[in-house]
């Protein structure tokens, strides 16, 4: 079994660069926010509001936590491409012919997109550093903060454009799905401190779950204010949250690509 998910693993990882598309899209969007809003909107920052919220926190560095996460919520929406290239190539009945099971299948293709979207996000964080973002807590942080990012987006958008994928066969059908993407990024405090939002916005990004992630990458990121001071301190609840709420969204849509994918080859 260990071998069978190997093989299909590798396969699909080096399927990725035979999609330049995919890789090019899931870099550039991200990396033209960094250096576009990072510019245009570099004094928020001198704010006395946001000050006296982020204290001496440079705005690439409140912003690269929420890029980051867009960067793992757009590679796992392109995930659809490879997979709808496998089905209209046939690819899918040649598996019927392998000890491959539905559930290794689904599997080792978001193990794959996951090694794929996890390189993206460490080359935009990366670039963050470059541009003199700093992560408050560390390499160790750092690592959590990809991390979380890209198991959060896999278990979510992921799996739930595998499965739209599989069950309509449609580039169009997954692609729909990306205006939702960005309304919940643009709809959060990704780009903007909530005091400085009117207070319908806030009142909208207080019930946005997107932004409880992007607060917990973020705090990762900058730290914490404490006195008037920003000090490391790692946001162990909401980590696990977020952790919990992947594994129950893993699950669920888990389930529903079994389904999907049984059908497909039944």
């Amino acid at each position: 079994m260990l071998r069978t998910l190997g093989l299909l693993y590798l396969r699909n990882l080096r399927q990725a660069p035979r999609i330049p598309t995919v890789l090019v899209f899931g870099i550039v969007m991200p990396v033209i926010q960094l250096l576009l809003f990072g510019s245009l909107f570099e004094s928020v920052a001198d704010s006395p509001v946001f000050q006296q919220s982020y204290p001496d926190v440079a705005y690439r560095s409140y912003i690269a936590p929420a890029i980051i996460l867009l960067t793992a919520f757009l590679g796992m929406a392109n995930a659809s491409a490879a997979l709808i290239v496998d089905l209209r190539t046939g690819y899918f009945d040649k598996l019927r012919t392998t000890p491959a099971t539905p559930a290794l299948v689904v599997v080792a293709r978001l193990m794959a997109e996951m090694t794929r979207v996890t390189g993206q996000a460490v080359l935009i964080l990366l670039i963050a550093l470059a541009l003199g973002a700093s992560v408050k807590t560390g390499v160790a942080g750092a690592a959590v903060l990809v991390l979380l990012s890209v198991v959060f987006s896999a278990c979510t958008v992921g799996l739930l454009v595998t499965a739209l994928a599989m069950k309509t066969k449609s580039d169009q059908a997954t692609q729909s799905s990306f205006p939702l993407f960005f309304i919940l990024i643009f709809l959060s405090s990704a780009y903007q401190a909530p005091d400085l939002m009117p207070k319908w916005l806030q009142t909208v990004v207080r019930y946005n779950p997107v932004d409880y992630l992007i607060q917990a990458v973020r705090q990762l990121m900058i730290g914490t204010n404490e006195g008037g001071a920003m000090v490391a301190e790692w946001p162990v609840a909401k980590i696990l949250i977020a952790l919990g709420a992947s594994l129950a969204a893993a699950v669920l849509l888990g389930l529903l690509n079994l389904r999907v994918y049984r059908k497909m080859v039944g």
